[in-house]
């Protein structure tokens, strides 16, 4: 369980402003792009950062290791071609026919695997520690573009309503006998997909036509109970300067 200690960092980083605390992610993820290949030791430091505000906080490792495992197979797959890729200047390392693994192809692999891990630990730990409401808050504050914090707010309140519809959907399935055959599961699943796809799209259509009726101008609101502190502005700064150091350094 995790000690007091941890639960107090918990709590003080979901008290910090959201929208400081998206600044300064943002500010990371931009400065690990910006890094170039042949620094790719200089993201140890923030990566080591990351990882331990993550467990001092009390949160679980398994829960960023299922993150982290659903999003990197994609960005391995994505990444796969750039050992082979050549150039004039590259200096071949294999070949296999008409593959060539380059030095310059490798560098290229491993700083997009690097980068990415880099982000997507970023994003997990802003996650874990900012409420959906008070993200969608922060992207208010931040001057985000009304239709997309509509479509995102939307899409946080109606997914548990999928995800009931798709529950009662395989219990009814499960009632009926699990279909004997791999063939006939992969028709069953897709009949289910298309019938939950049916229902999303026709309660999208009931609940539209509801809003609209109840005066419904495309904006909802967003409420958050946080307030700019100097604490929020204290840990931007930090974030900022260290992100410029690991970039200029």
């Amino acid at each position: 369980m995790p000690t007091p200690r941890a639960n107090r960092l918990r709590v003080s980083l979901e008290s910090l402003h959201p929208a400081g605390k998206v600044l300064g992610c943002l500010a990371l993820v931009v400065g690990a792009l910006a890094l170039p290949s042949i620094e790719l030791p200089r993201l140890l430091w923030p990566a080591g950062v990351l990882l331990l505000i993550w467990l001092a906080a009390g949160l679980s490792p398994g829960v960023l290791l299922r993150r982290l495992s659903l999003a990197l197979p994609f960005v391995l797959l994505a990444a796969l071609s750039l050992p082979f890729l050549a150039h004039p200047e590259a200096h071949a390392l294999a070949q296999w026919g008409p593959l060539t693994v380059t030095r310059e192809g490798i560098l290229a692999f491993e700083s997009v695997l690097a980068k990415a891990g880099v982000c997507l630990l970023t994003l997990s730990l802003l996650a874990a520690v900012t409420p959906p409401h008070d993200l969608l808050a922060a992207l208010r504050t931040l001057r985000a573009p009304g239709l997309l914090v509509t479509v995102l707010s939307l899409t946080l309140r109606y997914l548990a309503l999928l995800q009931e519809e798709a529950a009662h959907m395989m219990r009814a399935r499960d009632a009926r006998g699990v279909p004997p055959t791999l063939r006939r599961r992969a028709r069953v699943a897709g009949a289910m997909i298309g019938s939950l796809f049916l229902r999303s799209w026709e309660r999208a259509e009931r609940v539209g036509q509801a809003m609209t009726a109840r005066g419904f101008t495309g904006t909802l609101p967003v409420l958050t109970s946080n307030r700019w502190r100097w604490a929020d502005a204290l840990v931007l700064a930090l974030i900022l300067a260290g992100t410029v150091s690991m970039v200029i350094a």
